[in-house]
């Protein structure tokens, strides 16, 4: 049976466009431009899968969040924590998730925020 180990850290990460998507080395994509680009890993010789990354000019149009809670209604005891997830949906329809990328969800909700906040 073969194992499986965890390597995002240890690989050298690859963009078949740069001056589209740049990927640094804890694997985090950035859009740089309009466009696709090929993402690919390798590591001591062997060679990833490769994904196609499209960059578009989707922008966020709604934020949906949810308690990680057994019911609808959160609730915890004094001192406890809840964790919440923040998802945000964009103009062409894709979505993605706080669960890979927290900092940066919390960082578009506060945004949107602050925007509708400046509109009244």
């Amino acid at each position: 049976m073969a194992s499986t180990s965890p390597l995002t850290n240890k690989v050298t990460w690859h963009s078949s466009a740069i001056d589209i998507a740049q990927i640094d080395d804890k694997g985090i994509l950035t859009g740089v431009s309009i466009g696709n680009a090929d993402v690919k890993a390798s590591y001591e010789g062997i060679e990833s899968n490769i994904i196609n990354v499209s960059i578009t000019e989707a922008i966020l149009t709604s934020i949906t969040i949810s308690a990680k809670s057994p019911s609808p209604d959160a609730s915890i005891y004094s001192g406890g924590q809840l964790s919440f997830a923040a998802e945000g949906t964009y103009s062409d329809g894709s979505h993605i998730a706080t669960d890979s990328i927290k900092l940066r969800g919390i960082q578009v909700l506060l945004i949107l925020l602050k925007s509708m906040i400046k509109a009244y």
